[in-house]
């Protein structure tokens, strides 16, 4: 919602506080929560999409999207798990990752990521991975995910790059 987003700023210091702004506000909240229904509603269409497409682009737009239904959080993390090893695309591996880091709530599965940390692996998608793993883990992040995150910064130039091509990406 606009006004959700915005309605501190000093354009609205007159209008805050009547009621023809609590009433818009209250109408785009409602704007808000009929638009997360229908397009939580339409989960499915959104796993074609991302197995069905040959448009990288919305393929790796999808986990972004799905990582926005905490609620069906059980449907969408255990189909991103079945995905991830037979996906080519790095960048669509590494947008598989941060949405399972978003979904993900027990910090016992940071597991799920190990393979995707070897040193084999893609950079973006070690990366994401780390990343992944220190999000869900938090203070109890294992120290060998602290270690590579640290080594990456020394590749922060070549990672951002190619996080900028990520729909994750919202700036620096």
């Amino acid at each position: 919602s606009y006004l959700d987003v915005h309605g501190d700023a000093f354009m609205f210091n007159e209008t805050r506080e009547n009621d023809e702004f609590q009433k818009k506000l209250d109408e785009e909240l409602e704007w808000v929560k009929r638009t997360h229904t229908a397009v939580g509603e339409g989960i499915e269409v959104y796993f074609n999409l991302l197995t069905l497409s040959d448009d990288e682009l919305s393929r790796m737009a999808v986990p972004y999207v799905l990582a926005r239904f905490p609620e069906y959080r059980d449907k969408i993390v255990p189909r991103l798990r079945l995905l991830l090893p037979h996906e080519p695309n790095r960048l669509i591996r590494a947008s598989l990752i941060l949405a399972m880091s978003f979904l993900i709530e027990d910090k016992t599965l940071t597991d799920y990521f190990e393979p995707y940390l070897a040193p084999d692996e893609d950079l973006i998608v070690r990366a994401c991975s780390a990343m992944a793993s220190a999000r869900i883990a938090r203070s109890s992040t294992p120290l060998r995910v602290v270690r590579l995150l640290i080594e990456l910064l020394k590749h922060s130039s070549a990672i951002d790059e190619e996080y900028e091509q990520l729909t994750w990406s919202e700036g620096d």
